[in-house]
């Protein structure tokens, strides 16, 4: 974890950075949300560090999922560029930026 406390990049690309070192530190932190959005509130994604007024770690699940298999996702607001959420996908095993809105 100590890599990705290292990460200096601010702003949306600072974010995807962050992620991206996650999934390349934990391969399968698409599959262990609860352990995936401790780490990811606790010590990746501080808004301070990041340059964020705003940043959230949560989980939504697919109307009609039988399953009830979580989503992972990232809200952001950074000032200058805008709302961005990432969103985990499972099958692409990869965060997808989606912004700014």
């Amino acid at each position: 974890m100590i890599e990705l406390s290292k990460c200096e990049g601010t702003g949306a690309i600072g974010i995807q950075e962050r992620l991206q070192k996650l999934y390349e530190y934990q391969p399968d932190c698409m599959q262990c949300i609860n352990s995936t959005m401790k780490i990811l509130g606790g010590l990746v994604l501080d808004p301070s560090k990041i340059g964020c007024e705003e940043c959230i770690t949560h989980r939504v699940f697919k109307r009609g999922d039988k399953e009830k298999k979580p989503i992972l996702y990232v809200y952001a607001n950074i000032p200058g560029q805008g709302k961005y959420f990432f969103i985990g996908d499972r099958e692409k095993e990869r965060f997808i930026r989606n912004g700014a809105r």
